[in-house]
């Protein structure tokens, strides 16, 4: 889940035997996976050696910045199809596939935030085609989402879109106040 680059350390020969910056450019911080995928050697410290800090306004943070949101979809779309073309194995593919899914799932929570109901109808109809809430992605949802947020997801959001958006902007709000 944690394919983020702060805190790793690489040879960069495999960064460059990857093209990196050209996969960075297309894909966004999510490329990073790729290295993780195909590094021959990973080790893992139990110490913490790095301390990451989270308290003020990041464009992931801003739930009025739609355009963000769906750039982090188009992004995670161009991984995943890379993946395929890169001849990686199901158990990657379907995962990176998953991820895709579940920045779309974040994307129509968005446009029910901001009352774009064109967006989330996409998003709800790209859902739908990819069986989101069935097959291999039931797996990973587990270590994405609780419980409640799943059933949220499933139940009300993929039914209720005026329901949704009363129930996220009050959440967001919330969460916001806190």
């Amino acid at each position: 889940k944690n394919t983020i680059q702060w805190n790793k350390l690489v040879q960069k020969l495999l960064l460059d035997e990857l093209n990196m910056p050209e996969l960075f450019r297309k894909m966004g911080e999510g490329a990073y996976i790729f290295v993780i995928i195909n590094a021959k050697k990973i080790i893992t410290i139990n110490k913490p050696l790095y301390i990451h800090t989270v308290g003020h306004k990041s464009l992931s943070s801003n739930y009025n910045n739609t355009s963000w949101y769906k750039e982090t979809v188009n992004r995670n779309k161009k991984k995943y199809e890379y993946s395929i073309k890169q001849g990686y194995s199901k158990y990657w593919t379907d995962f990176i596939h998953f991820q895709y899914l579940y920045y779309v799932s974040i994307l129509m929570i968005i446009s029910c935030r901001n009352n774009n109901k064109d967006s989330y109808e996409k998003c709800k109809k790209i859902l739908l085609e990819n069986r989101y809430f069935k097959g291999e992605n039931n797996k990973y949802m587990a270590s994405y989402y609780t419980l409640s947020k799943k059933l949220f997801l499933k139940f009300i959001l993929m039914n209720n879109y005026r329901l949704s958006s009363i129930i996220i902007r009050k959440a967001l709000k919330w969460k916001i106040n806190m």
